[in-house]
Parts: structure tokens; sequence; C-alpha cells
């Protein structure tokens, strides 16, 4: 992984860090074909190529690995390199979240909010956002922050909207900090200084809706 995310000693090198994936993968490194597919599917140092990561993915799944699951979900769930099926994604997303794999775990939830092959239950979404956030989940946080924000599946609770985007946006979701900018303009007071901080916020990271906002302020 130090060529994959880099160290004090070791710039990242995205060639380097798919030979040796590609070599464990190789001897059956479950998380090694996880990875491979991983970094096919999105371009990380090797061409897009949606078949080989698929067989990757498929590969590291026979070996129960909790993030191949994951990522099999999010293909099926697009329809991305295969026909979209939202049933084979929930069961997917389930697999994995059932592992304790937290970004399965907010997609599960998303799944249950929005009834994606499953029948819609706010409940069981925002256990499984708690279960990802619990392990420092940004996304998770972010959408638990909109159920409290919405009165989604509970009373609404402006400031613990503002705590759980707050948490999120420090671990790097930005649409938290969007979402924080929308929450001081409008329903929390019409806070427009504050707004205006959480949209720069965002916009630095080069959120669209917050450079729109910003010239509309």
């Amino acid at each position: 992984m130090d060529f994959y995310n880099g160290t004090k000693d070791l710039k990242v090198d995205l060639d380097i860090a798919f030979q040796l994936f590609s070599l464990a993968a190789s001897k059956d490194h479950s998380e090694a074909q996880s990875m491979c597919g991983y970094m096919l599917e999105h371009g990380l140092g090797v061409p897009i190529d949606l078949n080989e990561a698929i067989l990757y993915y498929q590969q590291a799944v026979i070996q129960g690995s909790a993030s191949a699951q994951n990522h099999l979900g999010f293909l099926f769930r697009f329809g991305k390199g295969v026909e979209q099926n939202e049933q084979m994604a929930f069961d997917y997303f389930k697999l994995s979240a059932l592992k304790g794999y937290a970004a399965a775990q907010n997609h599960l939830g998303l799944c249950y909010q929005n009834g994606v092959g499953c029948m819609s239950n706010i409940a069981l979404a925002i256990r499984w956002y708690k279960r990802a956030a619990a392990q420092d989940y940004a996304p998770a946080l972010n959408n638990l922050g909109v159920c409290y924000e919405m009165g989604l599946g509970m009373s609404i609770d402006e400031d613990q909207a503002v705590e759980h985007y707050k948490l999120a946006f420090e671990l790097g979701n930005y649409t938290a900090a969007f979402n924080l900018g929308e929450l001081y303009e409008g329903k929390k007071g019409n806070h427009l200084e504050r707004a205006m901080y959480w949209y720069k916020q965002a916009a630095f990271y080069g959120d669209v809706p917050s450079l729109v906002r910003l010239k509309l302020m």
C-alpha cells in the first residue's frame, strides 16, 4: 500500500502499486484482488478496464472480501460495466455491511432510505448510517446530518445536524459544508456570514452548487 498511498520516504507511484497488487492477487490475496479491481475501475495507474475490474472483484468476492462486495454493489447499483440490477446491488452491499465495511453500511443505508432493492425503511437507513458513522465514515455523518435537519425518521434537531455536518466536513466530505451553508442561510436564523463561510469552504474544494450560491449572495 505504500506506493498507493505514499509515505514520508516513498512517493505515490500507482504504476508500481498496481504491479505489486497484481503480484499479490495472482497468489490469491483477496484484498490485492479487490485493489486491482478498484484501480482498473477508476484508471489509477492503468487504463480503465471495467471487464477486467469485475473479474478481479469476483475473484475477491469468492474469498469473502468485503471491499470487493461493496465495489460490485456499486457497479450493479449504477449499471457500470454490468446491467443495472438494484437487487444485486442491495445484496452485495448487505453482505459487505454485515462484515463491518463502512462504505457498504452507508450504501445500504441509502438503499433503505430510497427503496433501492428493498422496501423503503428510514429506521433501518438510520441504523446503518449510524454504524458507518461510528467508524468516522464522512458520507454517513453527512447523511445523518440530513436526517436530523429534515426530520427523517427522527425529530428535527438542527444542532445535531450542524454537529454531524461539521464532523463530516472535518473528515473530508465537502458536501457537508454546502449543507451547513444552506442550513445557516435558511432554517437556522438566516446567518448570512456563517452561510457564506461554509459555502466558501465547499467552493474551495470545487463544489459547484456552493460557487453558484456565492454568486447569488
